[in-house]
Order: C-alpha cells, then sequence, then structure tokens
C-alpha cells in the first residue's frame, strides 16, 4: 500500500508539471509498473531526493524493456542458401538485419554477403522466433559500401515496425545493447526446416571508447569507424543493430578487437567489440 500511495504521489506532480503535454514516458495509469525517464524529473523544479530516487531505481530496474520490445519487432536473421544440386541445397544464418524504412529497407553489415556466388541466395524468412514468414523473400541489394562494411538491403514487404538511425556518435559510457542472432541450430524434418534453434539475443553493455579500425575480411579488409562496445558480439550477429534504452540505433555490430599480454605467467585476453556508427548508414541510405 505504502508503495502505491508513494506512486500516486508522483504521478500527480508529474501530470501538474506537463498538464496539456504528451510524452512517451507519461504513465499510462497510476499503478502500473511502467518505465520512468528520471531525467525529464530531475530538471523540474521541486524534486525531493526521495522521489528522484524512486524514479531513477524504477528507470534502472526497467531499463531496456521498451527498447528491446521495439527492437524485437524489427530484426530477423539473414539466410544463406547454397544450391548444391537440382533440389538440394545448404542453409545457415550468417548475420543479422534490421528493417529501417517502411518499404523493406533494412542495415547490415556488408561482410555478411561475401561468400556471395552464383550458386548462393541471401534470403528473408521472418521474424525468428515469432514469426516465421511463408514465402520466403529473396534478398535485394539497394546500396552498398564494403570498403566501409556497409549494405543496405530490401526485400518486398511492407514493414511499419522499423528501428530510426541516430546521427550523432555514441558518448562514451553511453549504455547501449547489442543484438543478433547468434550460434544458431538449424534442422531438417521431413516437414522442412526446424528453425526453433534460432533464437534473438541481447546484451546490455556500454561504449568503451570511439575507435577506427582496419579489420581484416574475405574480400579484403573493412574500415570500422565508429567505438568499441565492452562485450563481444557473437557468430551470426554481425550488422545486428545497437540501440540505447530509447531504442535509437547508434551503431551496427561489425567485429570483434582483441589483445592479450603475459604478466607473470599468467595470460590475460581482452576482448571487445567493434561497431559502426549508424550515421555512416544513414549517409548512404540518403546518397
Amino acid at each position: 500500500m505504502r508503495s502505491r500511495v508513494k506512486d500516486d504521489i508522483i504521478q500527480d506532480r508529474y501530470n501538474s508539471r506537463r498538464r496539456g503535454k504528451t510524452d512517451k514516458h507519461i504513465y499510462k495509469s497510476k499503478n502500473e509498473d511502467s518505465i520512468f525517464d528520471p531525467r525529464a524529473f530531475i530538471r523540474g523544479p521541486g524534486n525531493s531526493p526521495s522521489v528522484v530516487r524512486t524514479l531513477i531505481v524504477k528507470f534502472l530496474k526497467n531499463m531496456f524493456v521498451n527498447a528491446i520490445e521495439k527492437a524485437s519487432r524489427t530484426m530477423f536473421p539473414i539466410f544463406r542458401l547454397e544450391k548444391i544440386g537440382p533440389t538440394e541445397g545448404r542453409i545457415a544464418v550468417v548475420g543479422t538485419g534490421f528493417f529501417i524504412g517502411p518499404d523493406g529497407k533494412f542495415a547490415t553489415a556488408a561482410h555478411v554477403f561475401d561468400t556471395a556466388n552464383e550458386k548462393t541466395e541471401f534470403q528473408f524468412r521472418g521474424w525468428m522466433p515469432d514469426k516465421v514468414f511463408n514465402p520466403r523473400l529473396v534478398i535485394k541489394e539497394f546500396k552498398k559500401d564494403a570498403s566501409n562494411d556497409l549494405f543496405i538491403g530490401q526485400v518486398d514487404l511492407e514493414t511499419p515496425d522499423y528501428l530510426e538511425l541516430s546521427d550523432e556518435l555514441a558518448p562514451i559510457g553511453r549504455s547501449v545493447c547489442v543484438s543478433g542472432y547468434p550460434l544458431n541450430s538449424i534442422k531438417t524434418t521431413a516437414a522442412g526446416l526446424d528453425v526453433g534453434g534460432i533464437r534473438r539475443y541481447f546484451q546490455p553493455t556500454f561504449v568503451l571508447d570511439h575507435a577506427v579500425i582496419e579489420s581484416p575480411g574475405k574480400n579484403g579488409n573493412k574500415k570500422h569507424d565508429g567505438f568499441l562496445i565492452r562485450d563481444i558480439g557473437l557468430s551470426g550477429m554481425s550488422g545486428g543493430p545497437i540501440f540505447d534504452t530509447e531504442g535509437l540505433v547508434l551503431g551496427i555490430q561489425a567485429a570483434t578487437i582483441s589483445r592479450e599480454n603475459v604478466i607473470g605467467v599468467r595470460k590475460v585476453d581482452v576482448h571487445n567489440g567493434q561497431a559502426i556508427k549508424s550515421s555512416l548508414f544513414k549517409s548512404l541510405l540518403n546518397s
């Protein structure tokens, strides 16, 4: 009862301060455990330390809930089908894409398609694991900058759910979430493909530093201009969105940076993720 009364007081203060305005962070109901943006309250006059503390605790508790729910509706695994006969083929998940507009355009890393040849086809098969799309759609190249590892593709589909690309370079220390489809397992059954082993993965982390790094690739080196993150992306997560607590995409997962040293008799390894800043994709899209 005490917690509910406190929530009512906080909400009343919030409503009186913002009366007549709308904001995506407003409570839907007084007793609902909703997401807060404490910055809106901290900036306002008359907040007691206890109110600010309560809001911050609620915000941190639910930090990425809305952003992950939003990203889940937009990201998908990229399938590669390699034809080995008239009716046979090998299929695998080679990376992650996410929609950036309502007309089927999506962003990912260009190196996801480095194995393309006359026998391969890249496909969209749905928003795994929630929705398998039939019939499968062939992925088309819309724009590409291979040297900077940028790829914008398109499928023949209306996509009302999509993520926004940021214009700004992610500040050092910003909390972000890495996402994608790692370590996938695909089984062939009499009924077709069993895609139950294809699952989304989310890893909250933070921006360590800004960096421009040359990474080796199958078709030559790739320049990755963006930022380092504390946690690495796993195999299958290349091209996945790296977003903040609002669901704004700050970068795209591109590579893993590793360093090692020997301290005494102990070997120390450090592995960090390298992201491409999203503004490069936005510039390519609008070019």
